[in-house]
């Protein structure tokens, strides 16, 4: 061993007594700027200029140079390699659903609404037979006048016709002429009279048209107002005098067609749908996407039996719906009020329970009333999910669909694909750089067991490099002159370095990207050893 090569491994020796090794050692996840802080500090100190130059020092049988510092050897690899950054998360569950009580309408409401909209149907309707009664009428006068003026038209013209007859020629004077003549004025006086009644029949008759075309318009109007009240109040119907009688533990997985909890001994189901319900479900109501999501689970439950996917509630649904009643133990009406049944996109995971057995829906919480009201209680997805708050800088190194590594507070690590990419930059409230929401699903769930925001690591890759040569970050030393070597041990033993120029950092396996005249995959080079 030459003088350079015993006084280098020893300077090297002592510099690992104050910074861990001229070499670093491996310290789990030690990050590559700080080995290379290491490396960096250990070339200053040392002044390391090819300490092994062209020497013919060897190892010894097991390879390694014997000196002050264990050492070890590892062998340059081609390979792909990453670069990751590893940031904080919590490991979860998706989704925050808060269940409630909706407010609607009573029963007692829904009736007088129903109540009203019948009197005004029985109004409209006496008053269109008012109207239809009072229009013949009115024909049958106009009738009989216009008969009485024919009549006295046809006696006056045959009146007239005797009058020329008795007043023609000497018998101008005689009295049966002025007889004859009496008789046409008495009956033009008649016609005249006649002729004014069947006018003021007309005119009786477009006055009684037009009001009572007002009022059944009037009607009309009401009527429709009231419809419109009542199917508001029908649409928002819930309910009502109920007591919880049956709720949840925290921890509870709610599934498909399992009550969410119940008022009164009636179950309230969990149906799965995006659309919320915000409306009940009823024969006459308007189509719509909800219909649609309740027509495909009584479906998929079993309950669809010559029912087809539709935005309508026909009967066929009502009927449908009747058959799910039954099966539940509810009261079958072929229609569900709204509260009867929970929408929410999958299963429910209980996160708390803010109603308690007895309490009047709706009371204690100031939100309720006799129309319900108040939530009941708060829960999660059952889909495992893991959130970063990531720096807005780091926004461009991350995409929906990038694989990732999950580390677990067991220190395993199971792998996790990132599913959306917030775009909007929050800034913490107590300060400090603006972050963006990160979401990862984890690709093996069952990994992550059951516990609830739990600090994890997220490992990210933010960069790849393919088929290189790769040492452990280890391998690296700092030259005195600036940049990097690694000492290659050749067939024969002799020790010599070779300049590399560095590339991507695998932090997570402890490796580095190196280029160097010389260097090829297979070659050993010196390391710490372990």
């Amino acid at each position: 061993m030459s003088t350079a090569e015993v006084g280098t491994n020893a300077a090297v020796a002592a510099i690992g007594d104050r910074f861990g090794g001229g070499r670093p050692r491996r310290r789990g996840k030690r990050t590559a700027a700080a080995v290379v802080a290491v490396i960096v500090i250990a070339a200053i100190v040392l002044g390391v200029t090819r300490p092994f130059g062209n020497n013919s020092a060897k190892t010894s049988a097991s390879g390694v140079v014997d000196n002050a510092y264990p050492t070890s050897t590892s062998t340059v690899t081609r390979q792909d390699i990453s670069q990751k950054t590893s940031v904080n998360a919590t490991l979860g569950y998706a989704g925050s659903y808060s269940i409630t009580a909706p407010s609607g309408a009573t029963a007692q409401q829904v009736a007088q609404a129903q109540q009203t909209v019948i009197q005004d149907q029985q109004t409209l309707s006496a008053d269109q037979q008012t109207e239809s009664d009072k229009s013949t009428a009115d024909d049958q006068a106009i009738a009989a006048a216009q008969s009485t003026v024919n009549a006295d038209l046809s006696t006056l013209s045959a009146d007239e016709a005797s009058e020329s007859m008795a007043c023609a020629g000497t018998g101008a004077s005689a009295p049966a002429c002025s007889q004859a003549q009496q008789k046409v004025s008495q009956d033009q006086a008649q016609l005249a009279q006649a002729q004014q009644q069947l006018a003021s029949a007309q005119s009786n008759a477009t006055i009684d048209h037009d009001q009572n075309q007002a009022k059944v318009a009037s009607d009309q109007t009401k009527l429709q107002g009231d419809q419109a009240a009542l199917a508001s109040l029908r649409s928002t119907a819930v309910t009502t005098g109920t007591t919880y009688s049956w709720l949840p533990a925290v921890g509870d997985i709610v599934k498909e067609d399992q009550p969410v909890y119940a008022l009164t001994n009636h179950p309230v189901p969990l149906l799965y749908g995006s659309i919320p319900a915000s409306r009940a479900f009823y024969l006459g109501m308007s189509d719509g996407a909800d219909v649609g999501e309740l027509t495909g689970d009584l479906i998929v439950l079993g309950y669809g039996a010559g029912l087809t996917q539709s935005d309508h509630y026909s009967t066929a649904t009502a009927s449908a719906v009747d058959r799910w009643q039954r099966a539940l133990g509810l009261p079958v009406t072929g229609e569900i009020l709204l509260g009867q049944a929970i929408f929410e996109p999958g299963p429910l995971r209980v996160t708390s329970v803010t109603a308690s057995l007895g309490q009047a829906v709706g009371a204690g919480d100031g939100t309720g009333g006799g129309g319900g009201g108040g939530t009941v209680l708060s829960a999660t997805s059952t889909a495992r999910q893991v959130t970063i708050n990531l720096d807005a800088a780091l926004q461009s190194e991350v995409k929906a669909g990038q694989k990732v590594g999950i580390v677990l507070p067991s220190g395993a690590i199971t792998p996790g694909v990132i599913s959306s990419v917030g775009t909007v930059a929050t800034t913490p409230s107590g300060g400090g750089s603006p972050t963006i929401t990160v979401e990862v699903t984890p690709t093996d769930p069952a990994a992550t067991g059951r516990v609830d925001q739990a600090p994890v690591t997220v490992t990210i890759t933010t960069a790849t490099a393919s088929d290189v040569l790769a040492v452990p970050i280890d391998a690296l030393l700092g030259l005195s002159t600036g940049g990097y070597a690694v000492e290659v041990i050749d067939v024969g033993g002799i020790h010599h370095l070779v300049d590399v120029s560095l590339g991507l950092f695998d932090d997570a396996d402890g490796l580095v990207q190196v280029t160097g005249s010389g260097l090829a995959a297979g070659q050993h080079v010196v390391v710490p050893a372990l």
